[in-house]
């Protein structure tokens, strides 16, 4: 019983280990930096997570649009990252990385789909 317990108490530290990064951040900068950290870390799923807790604080974050489209780029999801630099072209039209993002994104997503 008592090894039990203690399994039970290692299971629950690992899941704060885990979700603590992710729970902590209350501002938008915050959540964004936390994204790029993931990001940065090749986990991509949890960037996203991050980049549209940060589009839900503030949806004129142009870099969230951007940040999310590259771990969507890396996650080979090209359609959704040409919408999120889309989004982010919207909202600052002089933001040449969202410009060059999209670019490469295209390429991609021609090339994916057997296009020359």
């Amino acid at each position: 019983m008592k090894t039990k317990a203690v399994l039970i108490v290692m299971v629950a530290l690992i899941g704060i280990g885990i979700f603590a990064p992710i729970v902590s951040a209350e501002t938008a900068e915050e959540w964004n930096t936390k994204g790029i950290g993931f990001a940065m870390s090749g986990e991509y799923e949890k960037a996203i997570e991050c980049f549209d807790k940060v589009i839900e604080l503030d949806p004129n974050y142009t870099y969230a649009y951007s940040n999310r489209g590259i771990a969507y780029k890396n996650l080979k999801e090209y359609e959704r990252a040409i919408e999120d630099y889309n989004k982010a072209i919207e909202l600052d039209p002089n933001y040449a990385n969202a410009f060059s993002n999209r670019e490469l994104a295209l390429s991609k997503l021609k090339e994916q789909e057997g296009e020359p």
